[in-house]
């Protein structure tokens, strides 16, 4: 679906935007339960919405529905580092970085 051209504001494509953005997030969890590593790269297409407050709103608001958490504490993320069992971080954790000293 390109949500580019969409009238956002428009009240059936705001509910289509909604439940997308909770669509995605239940796609993403599930890739993440999938054995293999293959459904990393789709995981970030699906997550990687336009950078503005209201694409955030959208997937931070489906977070809240679909995983009764914060979107920032959900493990989402694809990461290199780490064993099969920890290959995927919440944003709040993948984006804290290393202790500095």
């Amino acid at each position: 679906m390109d949500r580019t051209a969409l009238d956002r504001e428009h009240p059936l494509n705001a509910m289509l935007l909604h439940a997308l953005a909770e669509t995605c997030l239940l796609a993403a969890e599930l890739w993440r339960t999938t054995p293999g590593d293959g459904h990393r790269h789709a995981a970030v297409d699906i997550l990687g919405w336009e950078p503005n407050a209201q694409s955030a709103g959208l997937l931070a608001t489906a977070a809240g529905h679909v995983h009764r958490r914060p979107f920032a504490e959900v493990p989402l993320v694809p990461v290199l580092d780490g064993d099969t069992a920890d290959a995927w971080r919440s944003p709040r954790k993948r984006c804290s970085g290393p202790p500095t000293n």
